[in-house]
């Protein structure tokens, strides 16, 4: 079962640069004792308090990287870079974040920025042996592109900015480069698959489905259009709609590590126990476990179904096989600890958290109508609610699904 975690102390008063640079000093205290989560709230507590400032963007970097959060932790490097833009330390930072977030192209721009700057420092050398490493790269996108150079590689770059934007929560500044995008390629699949889920983001459910749809002309299989609209007709309250794009997800072979995971990922919606088990028996099989790239969030996953079905054992060697491979992963951790209670005092197994089954959106809302609920004016809180199911009428039938597989939280 999920612990409860303590919430710090901040006594965030004034505006003042004292009690920013204390409170900042309290985090890095937090971080040394691998309190993280506590120095998280901390510090983004800071952040928006005082945006923009140094010492506490440069306190993000280090505690994004410390945690493996590498989508935050390139936002963070990328923040700081416009911050201190005449550090060469800070721009080699950047572009080592977009090299482990597997973004080649913007880390090749950003480190041919750092040569045009400083071509003497001190790691220039270093610097130009990874970009040659980054060739091989490079020239592959350019032939699948099949434009000119320039171009190929604006439209590379242009990809990686709409999903990195996709993976910080940037949903607007995703969505106008994904179209940029679809403008110059609209039979772009993987940038209509992302456009998909900026608008599902976005709690533009209409909008997702159509253009899952338009996937689906362009590709019948297509793992992730065929899992993108079993989450989506499941999450808007269209069961049976769900149930037809699971039928065929389920058939679809899944040949990468991604694709595996997505296929899951969709099944695990629909709770659909066996077809999980089934298809992540098929990857184990196929040797698609055994690549250096494989998500601990599969095992998860595969746990939370092996769970469901009576198969406790076998769910535990799967949790247990997801923290060998990220030993901070909560969801396989807090899953792991559930198994191993007492049955009568067990939450029940859980695949996702409860931001994953409702959009940011919806979330952000539901966060309002909770502080009206813990207010005294009870009619003000109706009145709330009441708006908010207008709003968000999804998440009526969604009640049950959380009360059967959702976490303690939903």
């Amino acid at each position: 079962m999920s612990k409860k975690k303590r919430r710090p102390d901040l006594q965030l008063k004034g505006f003042g640069s004292q009690p920013l640079l204390v409170n900042v000093s309290k985090a890095e205290a937090m971080m040394r004792r691998g309190r993280w989560h506590e120095a998280q709230e901390v510090l983004e507590s800071l952040d928006q308090q005082y945006p923009d400032r140094v010492e506490v963007v440069k306190a993000l970097v280090n505690l994004y990287h410390e945690i493996g959060n590498l989508p935050h932790y390139q936002l963070a490097c990328s923040r700081l870079s416009q911050l201190k833009p005449d550090d060469p330390e800070i721009t080699l930072m950047l572009a080592g974040s977009y090299v482990a977030n597997f973004r080649p192209m913007l880390a090749l721009r950003t480190f041919q920025e750092f040569l045009d700057r400083w071509p003497n420092h001190d790691r220039s050398d270093e610097v130009r042996d990874i970009m040659a490493q980054l060739e091989d790269t490079k020239n592959q996108i350019i032939a699948e592109v099949g434009l000119s150079e320039t171009e190929s590689l604006d439209i590379a770059i242009l990809h990686e900015t709409a999903q990195s934007c996709l993976e910080q929560g940037r949903y607007e500044e995703g969505r106008k480069a994904l179209v940029n995008l679809l403008d110059i390629r609209p039979d772009s699949i993987p940038d209509l698959n992302n456009l998909s889920l900026v608008y599902f983001f976005e709690s533009n459910f209409e909008e997702a489905i159509a253009t899952s749809h338009r996937v689906l002309e362009l590709n019948p299989n297509n793992i992730h259009a065929l899992s993108n609209l079993t989450r989506y007709s499941c999450l808007s309250g269209q069961l049976e709609n769900a149930k037809s794009f699971a039928q065929p997800l389920k058939t679809v072979p899944s040949d990468t590590p991604d694709c595996c995971l997505k296929k899951v990922e969709g099944l695990s919606f629909l709770a659909d126990d066996q077809g999980i088990l089934d298809s992540f028996q098929e990857a184990e099989k196929s040797g698609i476990l055994d690549s250096a790239k494989i998500n601990p969030l599969l095992y998860h996953l595969a746990g939370v179904a092996a769970m469901r079905l009576g198969e406790e054992k076998l769910a535990r060697q799967y949790w247990q096989q997801a923290l060998k491979l990220d030993s901070r992963f909560e969801l396989a951790q807090e899953n792991l600890e559930d198994s191993q209670q007492l049955i009568s005092q067990r939450q029940g197994s859980w695949a996702f958290n409860l931001n994953s089954w409702i959009t940011p959106q919806a979330f952000r809302d539901l966060t309002l109508l909770y502080e009206h609920d813990q207010s005294d004016e009870e009619l003000a809180a109706k009145d709330a609610a009441q708006r908010y199911l207008q709003k968000h009428p999804e998440i009526v039938t969604l009640i049950p699904l959380l009360l059967d597989r959702g976490d303690e939280q939903g």
